[in-house]
């Protein structure tokens, strides 16, 4: 790789990933722990727990893992969604 690295496939901090996904950080942090979103964990100066970032590109492959691929599956998920409200 060269030193033109695309900057939009930046890495996130879990707090920009939520805003970046609209999810919350306690739901990314589940999706970690789970073993299925890929993340880097970058050890803290001094003994500090560091920090949790996610490649941008590996998110957006993870999370189109989950598309809706049908007019029924859409429909299916919102009426389980309205039926939880």
């Amino acid at each position: 790789m060269d030193n033109t690295t695309n900057i939009a496939d930046r890495y996130f901090d879990l707090k920009a990933l939520a805003e970046y996904s609209a999810m919350g950080v306690s739901t990314l942090r589940h999706h970690i722990k789970a073993g299925g979103l890929p993340c880097y964990k970058v050890p803290g100066a001094k003994g500090n727990a560091g920090k949790v970032l996610v490649r941008r590109s590996e998110f957006d492959a993870w999370m189109s893992r989950f598309a809706c691929n049908s007019r029924m599956e859409i429909d299916n998920l919102a009426n389980e969604i309205l039926g939880n409200l």
